[in-house]
């Protein structure tokens, strides 16, 4: 009978692998070299198969922001945790996919955490949306003024409005898109956390409903 190699011979074989390869799998980005997720994923399956399970959790999905935690479990034990948060309002594909993008950095952590990277933890995914979404951020404010004009065309009520008319999951990802809503829900999280608790809270609701497919 063939004996099972033991988890801990296999993990060194697939961190020698990673850092053997890794000029090849590495991304320069700003004089740094960071590892993308995909080919980690794949090393890790090479060397483990289905010993290897990966499960990802939602921690928090509101319409402002998404967390997410990942669990690597080997032969059914815990042996690396990764959590990553994205922002609805920073970056255009946070507007329809910001769920997606958690999940994929906090793999991603989980994966640096387990061993499996260089000397950076930090993904070339994660690292490349930080430096893209911060460009935006300081090209939108340098390109728009009289925020405080545009949040007072914005009200508590018409944004819960929007969310509760919201007929299906993409409409109701819109509203919290529209870049003078983003501003309010900015705001309105530093000068009234209760507002913006129940903004979250409609949210979620209005966003399980419409995946359960029922009428609200």
């Amino acid at each position: 009978m063939k004996q099972e190699t033991s988890a801990t011979k296999l993990l060194r074989n697939a961190m020698d692998e990673i850092m053997v390869k890794q000029d090849e799998l590495s991304i320069n980005l700003k004089g740094k070299k960071y590892l993308e997720i995909g080919p980690r994923i794949q090393i890790m399956r090479k060397h483990f198969g289905t010993r290897a399970l990966i499960n990802t959790e939602i921690v928090e999905n509101t319409a402002t922001r998404v967390v997410m935690r990942s669990s690597i479990f080997i032969d059914d034990k815990l042996v690396a945790t990764g959590t990553a948060e994205e922002f609805r309002a920073i970056g255009p594909v946070n507007k329809t996919s910001a769920l997606e993008n958690c999940e994929t950095s906090c793999i991603g952590r989980a994966l640096g955490n387990l061993g499996l990277s260089n000397d950076k933890i930090s993904s070339y995914e994660e690292v490349q949306r930080a430096i893209s979404d911060g460009e935006l951020l300081k090209k939108s404010n340098q390109n728009h003024t009289g925020l405080a004009l545009v949040r007072k065309t914005v009200t508590y009520d018409s944004v819960m409005k929007q969310i509760e008319n919201a007929s299906q999951t993409e409409s109701l990802k819109a509203v919290v898109s529209q870049p003078e809503i983003r501003e309010f829900l900015k705001g309105l999280r530093d000068s009234n956390p209760k507002k913006m608790k129940a903004i979250d809270a409609l949210y979620t609701k209005t966003q399980q409903t419409l995946t359960e497919g029922k009428t609200i």
